[in-house]
Parts: structure tokens; sequence; C-alpha cells
């Protein structure tokens, strides 16, 4: 009896332990604890697997460690989860590194921009707008600011050399130059587009003739020069002659030796033609009086002439009419 009651008692307390157990099955797997390297969370939820066959349980907190809760899960519950936060992660590391590189490489560009431009600067263009020389015709003039040029021409060639080889010049007003003072402009413009001024003063003088030419007429008779130079003869009875000389330029002047009164024999007559440009020439005319007996020696030999002559056709008519007659 004793035994059966004791027996009795002991298999109650291991039913009630048996039931105990039973009731916990829905908290501790009967295999026990979870890997402790499998332990993962996903959505909220802790999830282990059982060394066994590597199934899934909902993991549950217990003093020594994670344990089994629930029904076995035969695939891994954050598969999904990971797989979708790895390729995210992937993805956004990617962009994120896509993104670094792009942000690197501008700034790398822009500081190189930036060194760029703090290195390489624009050259500066220069304003020299001075002139070195300026030659007009074949006259050349280093001290521009006081030039003053002086031609008997309508225009005037000008060449310029500038102090800066970069700047650039124009002339102006060296055409159709006016009688006297002309103001013929040099325009230069500097590399980086100053300009200056110069102003040339030109005097264009007179074009002024070289002309000499006379025509000389004495005693109203045109005088006929050979090298410059004539000869005439007046009788004895002459003691003064009239000159009339005129100049074909009437800007020229002339100037004469005085030969009368005539004195008997030569008789030398200079002309001075002065032209109006200075050039001189020299006419001479050589008048020779005749002497008294020359005269009369040519009157006699003038009338010995007329009266041999007189005589020499009076007989040619007395002959001509005898012979008419005898026929």
């Amino acid at each position: 009896m004793f035994c059966g009651k004791k027996t009795k008692k002991i298999g109650g307390i291991f039913l009630i332990m048996f039931l105990f157990f039973m009731c916990q099955k829905n908290v501790f797997a009967s295999s026990g604890r979870l890997r402790k390297d499998s332990i993962t969370t996903c959505n909220g939820v802790t999830y282990g697997q059982h060394s066994s066959d590597n199934h899934w349980h909902v993991a549950s907190k217990g003093e020594e460690g994670y344990y089994a809760t629930g029904s076995p899960i035969y695939s891994n519950p954050c598969s999904s989860v990971n797989e979708s936060y790895s390729n995210n992660s992937s993805s956004t590391n990617q962009s994120y590194s896509n993104n670094s590189s792009s942000t690197n490489q501008n700034y790398s560009n822009n500081q190189d921009l930036s060194k760029v431009d703090s290195s390489i600067e624009e050259p500066v263009k220069s304003k020299d707008t001075n002139i070195k020389k300026v030659i007009l015709d074949e006259t050349e003039f280093q001290k521009i600011d006081s030039v003053e040029y002086s031609t008997v021409k309508s225009s005037v060639t000008v060449k310029v050399e500038t102090n800066d080889e970069k700047a650039n010049y124009e002339v102006e007003n060296n055409d159709n130059l006016s009688i006297g003072e002309n103001h013929v402009l040099v325009i230069v413009t500097a590399e980086d587009g100053t300009e200056k001024t110069y102003d040339i003063k030109v005097i264009r003088e007179k074009m002024l003739s070289s002309n000499t030419n006379i025509t000389l007429t004495i005693d109203e008779e045109p005088i006929q020069f050979k090298s410059d130079k004539a000869e005439i003869s007046v009788s004895s009875l002459t003691n003064k002659i009239s000159i009339d000389c005129k100049l074909q330029d009437p800007n020229a002047n002339v100037e004469m030796s005085e030969i009368n009164p005539l004195k008997t024999g030569e008789n030398l007559l200079k002309i001075m033609v002065t032209a109006e440009d200075g050039t001189k020439r020299e006419y001479q005319v050589e008048v020779y009086k005749n002497s008294v007996w020359i005269d009369l020696i040519s009157i006699g030999v003038l009338i010995g002439t007329v009266y041999v002559m007189y005589v020499f056709f009076k007989k040619l008519i007395k002959k001509i009419k005898r012979n008419k007659y005898v026929r």
C-alpha cells in the first residue's frame, strides 16, 4: 500500500512536470538553445538556427542565450530583407561612390581651374602710342612733336615707325596740299585701342619757274641768238640804239649793261636774266659801230657797184635793140 501510494505520488509529480514542459513547448524548443552565430534580426523580430538541420525559429532571449520558440522555419526569414538591404546598400554605396567620385572630380577640376586661373594671367595689352621716327618723302625726323616740312609738291609720302610694333597708324591730309601751311595728321592706335594724333606742319611752297628765255629787238629788228650770243653793225652816224627785251616769264628779272651812246667799233651789250627760282642766264650782243672812213668806202663801193651795173644793163639793152633791127 505504502509503495503504491508512493509510486502514484512520484508518478503524479512526473506527470505534472511533463505537462509543465509540454506547456513550455511554445516557448522553448525541445532541442534547446539556438546557435549563437546564427542570431539575426529583421523587421523587429529576432531569429536563430538549430544546429541539427539548420532550420530557423523565432529566438527568445534566455539566461544562457537564445532559445527557439514557435514552429520551425525551413528558410532564412531575413534573406529577402538582407538581400534587399544588401542591394539597396550596394546601390546606395555605388551612388554615393559615384556622387563622391563626381564631386571629387568636380572639386578636382574646379581646383585645377582655380590653379589655372590663378597661375595663367591674361597678358596686359600695351598702351604705347609713341613714334620712333617719321619719314616725309626722303627726309627723316625723330622729334615728331616739332616737325615742319617744306615741299613744292601737291602731296607728301609719310612713313611711320611706331615704338611698339603692335601699334597701328593712319595718315590723313597728306594729299592735295594747298599753297602755304598744311596739317598732316598721323593717328597712332596702341594695342589696347588707345589713340594719339600727331600734327605735322607741311609747308607747300609755290613751284618756282626756271624760265630765262627772252625776245630781243634792237632798232625794231629782231635779234637771233646762237649760244646766247649775237652780232650786229650800225653806221657811223648812229649814236644810240633802242633796245626792247621781253621776258617769257614775267616773274623773272632782267638787267642790261648800258652801251648808249655808241662808240666807234665794238660795243658789248650784256643782258642778265634771273628766273623765279634763281636760275641765271646771260645774253651778249656785240654792236659794231662803223667809222666814217669805212662808211665812205662802203658808200663808194656801193656807188661803184651801182654804176657798173648801170653801164652793163645799158649796153645789154643797146645790143638787144641792134639785133632786133638787123632782123
